[in-house]
């Protein structure tokens, strides 16, 4: 006796050549990290006017995020030196200060790496604990330097709101889309801020022909189409998108293919 069992397989087509940021966790042993924090460490100790270096203790946690450009995100601990910041020594040429006098300190920072082995501080912020006193906050950022941002950042709402409206508006499909996910963010500060934001969009159940613009009433559809934006966005002074361009990849709903499979049972 045979049994004809139909297997339906089922796929979203995705474009083989679409790459966005990918956020990856580091190996703290890196030889990267290390010169990344080495960068980051040493713009601390130069921006005291006085006092002892800090010298690494260890790094805890960090990520590596690589796009068109690759950032490190890391936090590391510090502790105090026996080497003045006037000595003209760096902090590898130092020996730790006795434990009981010592400061500590823990430090959060984004530093950007350009071609092979050029890195650049973006931002930082050093909590230091005195050996007898209270906890001094100490922070860094980069003017002018491009940086990832959170992606729920609040200021990237305007910027994608604006983005949605442009790609429905000037694309020919029958249906509006909606924001999915926010992938990732950069943000440059100038006169205003240059934007980067890389985002998913899910094609909606509101049709163009029955709605004029997109509504929270419209819902994406499980089996719709979907894409991935790249924008740009230039943000003046006075909070006015006034520069703006978009990139956007679509692709088709799920695709199903019906499968016939022939069992032969033994009666």
């Amino acid at each position: 006796m045979k049994l004809i069992t139909i297997l339906f397989l089922c796929s979203r087509l995705l474009p083989s050549l679409t790459q966005g940021e990918v956020s990856q966790e580091i190996d703290c042993n890196d030889e990267d990290v290390f010169l990344a924090v080495d960068v980051a460490l040493k713009k601390y100790n130069a921006g005291n006017q006085s006092g002892n270096q800090f010298m690494l203790y260890r790094v805890t946690e960090g990520t590596k995020m690589v796009g068109s450009e690759t950032f490190y995100s890391f936090k590391y601990q510090i502790k105090e030196g026996n080497c003045s910041v006037q000595s003209g020594l760096t902090w590898q040429d130092c020996d730790f200060r006795d434990a009981e006098e010592a400061a500590t300190g823990e430090c959060t920072a984004t530093v950007r790496k350009r071609g092979t082995k050029k890195f650049s501080l973006a931002t930082q912020t050093c909590k230091i604990t005195p050996g007898n006193g209270p906890i001094v906050t100490a922070e860094y950022t980069c003017l002018g330097c491009v940086h990832p941002i959170s992606t729920d950042n609040p200021e990237l709402q305007p910027v994608l709101k604006h983005a949605i409206e442009h790609f429905n508006n000037n694309t020919e499909h029958s249906h509006f889309f909606a924001l999915e996910e926010v992938k990732a963010a950069q943000r440059q500060v100038v006169a205003g801020a240059n934007f980067e934001v890389t985002y998913s969009i899910v094609q909606t159940n509101c049709s163009k022909k029955d709605f004029l613009l997109l509504t929270p009433e419209c819902k994406s559809l499980p089996n719709g189409d979907a894409g991935e934006c790249r924008d740009s966005a230039f943000v003046d002074i006075k909070q006015k998108i006034v520069q703006f361009s978009q990139n956007c990849d679509l692709y088709p709903g799920f695709l199903c293919i019906a499968l016939e499979v022939v069992l032969e049972l033994a009666l």
